[in-house]
């Protein structure tokens, strides 16, 4: 279980978290929803936040207003000592985003999170009109019930799985296509699989995808540029190799995670 967080450190970290109001930048018909006012509603169920932040914004009067998510986890839920399940909020106060619910699981081992692929199961959507906010969290709790059992059966099956060498090359292909949209080549299979840690000297689908996502997600692979030089009277080529840049995006690091389970479910059924 991670350590929890109070309001003065997610304050600090994604002060959009505790706006009221809205972006000048949002019609006057739109009616954001208070993040803050969903977590304190999911505190009452047990869920408390372990994480957050938000979206770079280059104008100062727009951070209140950013992209933002928060984590959190429930002491009572968990998957088992080296799992527990997660609910990732975002948000945002500029009519450029819903509030969403998406479901997670944060791995002990490496303090990783995963995000659940909307083919795994379908993130939860507040909105202003309808019923009134306490009765759509009560609704998304009782969700989310049911959602642990589905991430519960994903975690077990993907686990009972055996990969061979084929399979691990074929789930680090696609997840690296999904981030880069481009072709790997066997130096980066290989860094995608590399194992960072002995607790991940394991070939099941679960782990391998665990490591996968780390890799893909932190950048751990490298990019070769071939580079010709003209000399006096001929030339030669050199390669350079530059490391990739980890995912920054708050958007686009839930959007990866998301098609790594999805690929992860796929290859899992086949």
């Amino acid at each position: 279980m991670s350590q929890f967080i109070g309001k003065s450190t997610i304050t600090k970290v994604a002060p959009a978290v505790y706006t009221d109001d809205k972006s000048e930048n949002a019609s006057e018909i739109y009616q954001g929803i208070s993040t803050y006012k969903v977590l304190e509603q999911l505190s009452k169920y047990g869920w408390e936040p372990t994480d957050a932040g938000q979206a770079y914004t280059k104008k100062q009067n727009q951070s209140g207003y950013a992209y933002h998510y928060v984590r959190l986890q429930n002491r009572e839920l968990k998957i088992n000592d080296g799992n527990n399940y997660e609910i990732i909020v975002t948000n945002s106060h500029d009519a450029k985003h819903s509030l969403s619910l998406n479901f997670g699981i944060f791995r002990l081992v490496c303090s990783n999170g995963l995000v659940l692929g909307d083919n795994i199961i379908e993130p939860i959507r507040l909105v202003h009109v309808g019923k009134t906010l306490e009765e759509q969290v009560k609704d998304a709790v009782v969700k989310i019930a049911e959602d642990a059992k589905t991430a519960l059966n994903f975690v077990n099956k993907t686990s009972s799985i055996k990969t061979t060498k084929k399979i691990r090359v074929q789930l680090a292909r696609e997840s690296f296509i999904a981030r880069t949209k481009k072709q790997p080549t066997e130096k980066q299979i290989d860094q995608l699989l590399y194992v960072n840690r002995p607790e991940d000297e394991s070939d099941d689908l679960y782990t391998c995808m665990n490591v996968i996502q780390e890799n893909l997600v932190k950048g751990n692979y490298e990019f070769d540029i071939k580079k010709v030089n003209a000399g006096s009277n001929k030339k030669f080529v050199k390669y350079a190799s530059y490391k990739a840049k980890p995912i920054t995006s708050i958007k686009r690091r839930i959007e990866v995670n998301k098609q790594i389970t999805s690929i992860t479910k796929k290859i899992a059924n086949s």
